[in-house]
């Protein structure tokens, strides 16, 4: 445009409108800039991965008192790991794959090629438990370390799309898994177990809800579905834990389901209290109470660990897990609320924060006074929030 053949009103608000066009340019220049900085800052913060010691996909991660000291185990598909003192050690191998550990107040198990195993201390040896039961294929094993029992998910090996072959097996006074209940559509894949503070087991299933029922009463059948107040069942329920306080109803027994949705049981039935993400992300079952290291009483919060992908090999930080307050059920990211694990939400975001978690454990101060927080992950092995050598506490392989 040649602006001396531009007649006089026009030219001069065309350059009139100049600075405010520069203004506009520069400010965006400076917001594009401002936000490059956080991204800069937010890539800054990325820690130093390690390589884990302990690969794969870990177990659970539980306690046990061997006659001599309270340790923690966990395992991953090779061998059973022994921490203690801030190392790791491993155990004899059981032989065959080792897919999951429990332990009660007498004994350190494991599952393993469909049977269960029991660890001897005596011979350093592990002995296969005995199945009294016509559901000899085992898929899960859980226990309350307060109790004595061990629980187990368990099949016949016939299910079909019509034909639900699965039951629920106890560990008896003897040594032997027996039958508690099974069969139909009334029993479904254990997750979970947890022993209340007045001998009651609450057994979690991916199908049928949750079971109660009192250790007075074993051998009884059929188990007790815990319902809602339409007593209708609550279905898929990923895990439950359970914290006495000093006594029901004030103590904390709580189970997540699949879709996120968390529930606190209040002496009758169990109330959904918060979902874990506002997005619907589902919850990966991982539970774990928190307090903060160096200090002692109740737990201020609730890990649990959330898949907002939809394949367990996405590494986006929509996985890891989320804090829930237990003062008021506010549920947050690490390093985005007070109190949290994880101070540091960047640093967070760019390790933990992109792997799906399968299992969360907070070691007690009588073990490891640091308090660390172990979390086992799909395909990306155990990791720990503590100072790894670099000089500050993060997540990263253990």
């Amino acid at each position: 445009m040649d602006m001396n053949k531009t007649p006089e009103p026009a030219r001069r608000r065309l350059l009139s409108a100049v600075p405010a066009v520069l203004i506009g340019f520069l400010g965006l220049f400076a917001f594009s800039a401002c936000d490059q900085s956080a991204i800069f800052f937010a890539i800054s913060q990325e820690p130093a991965l390690r390589e884990p010691q302990i690969v794969g996909s870990p177990t659970n991660i539980v306690t046990w008192h061997d006659g001599t000291s309270d340790s923690v185990y966990v395992a991953n598909r090779a061998a059973v790991h022994k921490y203690n003192a801030g190392g790791w050690d491993k155990l004899p191998h059981p032989g065959g794959a080792i897919w999951s550990l429990a332990a009660t107040s007498t004994g350190l198990y494991i599952l393993t090629s469909g049977n269960v195993k029991k660890y001897d201390t005596g011979t350093r040896t592990w002995k296969t438990v005995p199945n009294n039961s016509p559901y000899k294929t085992t898929h899960t094993i859980y226990a309350d370390s307060a109790s004595s029992r061990l629980f187990a998910g368990a099949g016949d090996g016939t299910n079909t799309a019509s034909s639900k072959d699965y039951a629920i097996l106890y560990l008896n006074n003897s040594g032997e898994l027996d039958p508690l209940d099974a069969g139909g559509d009334r029993v479904h894949i254990l997750t979970g177990a947890a022993l209340d503070g007045s001998g009651n087991h609450y057994l979690s299933t991916a199908g049928s809800g949750i079971f109660r029922i009192a250790e007075a009463d074993l051998t009884s059948l059929p188990l007790t579905p815990v319902t809602d107040g339409a007593g209708i069942s609550y279905g898929n329920i990923k895990g439950i834990i359970f914290k006495s306080l000093g006594g029901l109803p004030n103590d904390l027994l709580i189970a997540v389901k699949r879709s996120g949705s968390v529930l606190l049981y209040n002496g009758t039935e169990f109330v959904e209290k918060c979902k874990l993400d506002a997005n619907n992300y589902e919850s990966t079952g991982s539970l774990a109470f928190w307090l903060s290291p160096g200090t002692s009483g109740n737990p201020t919060l609730l890990l649990a660990g959330i898949q907002g992908s939809k394949s367990s090999l996405d590494q986006i930080n929509t996985n890891g897990y989320r804090e829930i307050r237990l003062d008021n059920w506010a549920v947050h990211a690490p390093g985005k609320d007070s109190p949290t694990s994880a101070p540091n939400a960047d640093k967070y975001n760019s390790s933990l924060g992109k792997h799906p978690i399968t299992h969360l454990f907070q070691i007690p101060a009588s073990i490891d006074p640091k308090m660390t927080v172990f979390a086992s992950t799909i395909n990306q092995g155990l990791w720990s929030y503590r100072d790894h050598g670099d000089g500050e506490l993060i997540w990263n392989a253990e």
